[in-house]
């Protein structure tokens, strides 16, 4: 019954109207900027019907030519630059409404070991299962980093298991040419055939896409395998355990799937000894906090903030400051961080000179983590 429901998966339903109309929805809704062509989400509302239907238009003739990306550099947690690709609008929409055909039929063969970019799914999940895990006594842990996972997929073997769903050629296409369009480094570069750029719609799946056979491998040999897109670890009760998943780790990422395990960043951890870290909480004698690099860089994020805004006036200030630690402190509520939320607070007060709270109108990290203790919508650590 399950294969049957899998092969409609086509380039007629990405075209249907009421999915793109959804698929543009989403669009608007995570807002983002302009491609390379300069259309803003803005100009595009502005002639929603033509542009969708233009684009229906291509995509039933098969004639849709996915643009090139907008390359943008962010600073890596360590230091490094990060290049993620930006594209246009109405490739986002489409890349949107391939989204929305594709993970339906994904979804139900991946496994539960996987928590990142899934319908009902979330790091908080994830951390609560290293959390669970650790006090289970696994604490044997393989700590491991892909070295840079986005920019290495190879195409045949993505190609390989996005076939084993899509059966239509013009929808296997399209994506080969999105794939195509977010290789392209520049109009002299070769075009190398591996990789997915990250700030694509379907970078997400297609990850989870390529490393779901990774994953069933882990857990078919009996490994405690806890993964957030290209973030995971493993749990053991023993070094010599630990010992094996690496081993088997490098024989599926390496050998087969043709990904690189970072040599200084993978390797095993005794969490009696040493603190675990993994998205950005670390795990260290029974407690979970943020890493201390995430605190730093939510105080540089701060100070970058204050300093900008200031002459702006405390509204304005407010206005930058309060999405910025509210989301903060919401990812990491789940975490014992009652005294640390104190302590940020109380540094807030004299960056600001003024505590945070109603009268300044920049958000507290303690009351939100203490409407967060009231109201107990997951389980506390």
């Amino acid at each position: 019954m399950r294969q049957r429901a899998m092969r409609v998966a086509s380039m007629t339903q990405v075209a249907d109207m009421a999915n793109l109309s959804a698929a543009w929805q989403a669009v608007r809704r995570k807002r983002g900027s302009a491609g390379l062509d300069g259309m803003s989400i803005r100009d595009f509302q502005a002639a929603v019907e033509t542009h969708l239907g233009q684009m229906q238009q291509a995509l039933c003739t098969h004639t849709y030519q996915p643009g090139a990306l907008k390359r943008v550099t962010l600073a890596k947690p360590d230091h490094r630059q990060r290049l993620i690709g930006v594209p246009t609008v109405a490739d986002r929409i489409v890349q949107h409404a391939i989204l929305n055909v594709l993970e339906p039929h994904f979804e139900p063969g991946f496994c539960p070991c996987s928590y990142g970019f899934r319908p009902g799914r979330s790091a908080h999940q994830a951390v609560h299962a290293v959390a669970d895990g650790l006090q289970e006594g696994l604490s044997w842990v393989v700590e491991a980093d892909l070295q840079d996972f986005f920019d290495t997929l190879d195409w045949t073997i993505l190609r390989q298991q996005l076939a084993t769903v899509v059966h239509d050629p013009p929808l296997l296409t399209l994506i080969q040419h999105f794939l195509q369009a977010g290789a392209l480094r520049g109009h002299n570069a070769p075009l190398v055939e591996q990789g997915t750029p990250q700030g694509a719609v379907l970078s997400p799946l297609f990850s989870n896409v390529y490393l779901t056979p990774f994953d069933r491998l882990m857990l078919a040999r009996g490994y405690r395998l806890i993964r957030y897109a290209d973030d995971f670890l493993t749990l053991h009760r023993t070094r010599d355990a630990a010992v094996a998943a690496w081993q088997c780790m490098r024989d599926v990422l390496e050998g087969q799937l043709h990904l690189r395990l970072h040599g200084e960043k993978t390797g095993i951890t005794d969490a009696h000894r040493q603190p675990v870290d993994f998205l950005s909480f670390r795990f260290h004698k029974g407690t979970v906090l943020p890493t201390p690099q995430a605190v730093e860089r939510f105080q540089n994020r701060v100070q970058a903030i204050i300093t900008a805004q200031r002459a702006q006036g405390s509204a304005a200030l407010a206005t930058q400051l309060n999405p910025l630690i509210r989301g903060w402190g919401e990812y990491f509520k789940i975490g014992q961080v009652a005294p640390l939320y104190q302590q940020l607070d109380a540094w807030l007060a004299a960056q600001l000179d003024v505590p945070p709270g109603p009268a300044s109108g920049v958000a507290s990290l303690a009351a939100l983590y203490a409407r967060y203790q009231t109201r107990h919508q997951e389980k506390p650590l």
